[in-house]
């Protein structure tokens, strides 16, 4: 029987049990396809060893999303002492067995960032639907905003605060529910 050479790519550290042991970080797909020479730049988020690895997480998590997020307590006070942590107001609560961090915002907790809790893509799929079914002039009379801005809430680069959002939503739901009895 002739023994083939096995190659191995990584080295198994077998110093301590098996459940003790971290598991081995898997770098995302997506990531593959971002430039290395980002490993080399500090990152906008200071909690990030470098931009590459907010690309990463960006790749996998989304931009809309505040990498709070996924943070965790001991993390989040590993980097307040080292002077690293954007959002150090940041909370921690139990969703579905699962510690997930959130930003206070003045309407309770978000994923999004400090200002809103609105999902920025939810805010653009109602404010284009209002545009269809109220028009531009009735978007601008109904939230109080100005035309011209009104494109960068159509776009997802801004996010309605939450009063306007429902309020909004509120206006396209009873039209829609207008038109389908029409």
């Amino acid at each position: 029987m002739i023994e083939a050479p096995m190659l191995f790519f990584t080295t198994v550290d077998r110093s301590a049990p098996a459940p003790a042991r971290p598991s081995v970080p898997q770098i995302p797909r997506s990531a593959e396809s971002i430039d290395r020479a980002l490993l080399d730049q500090p990152a906008e988020w200071a909690c990030f060893p470098s931009a590459w690895h907010l690309a990463a997480w960006r790749a996998e998590a989304g931009e809309r999303l505040a990498p709070c997020v996924d943070c965790l307590p001991e993390f989040q006070a590993r980097m307040v002492r080292l002077h690293r942590c954007r959002h150090p107001e940041a909370v921690f609560v139990d969703e579905d067995g699962e510690l997930v961090g959130r930003l206070p915002t003045p309407a309770g907790f978000s994923r999004y960032g400090s200002r809103s809790d609105v999902d920025p893509a939810a805010s653009a799929f109602s404010v284009v639907l209002a545009c269809r079914f109220l028009g531009v002039d009735g978007v601008v009379a109904l939230l109080g905003i100005s035309a011209p801005s009104l494109p960068h809430y159509r776009n997802g680069n801004r996010t309605l605060p939450p009063a306007k959002f429902l309020a909004l939503q509120a206006a396209v739901r009873t039209a829609a529910r207008f038109i389908t009895r029409s």
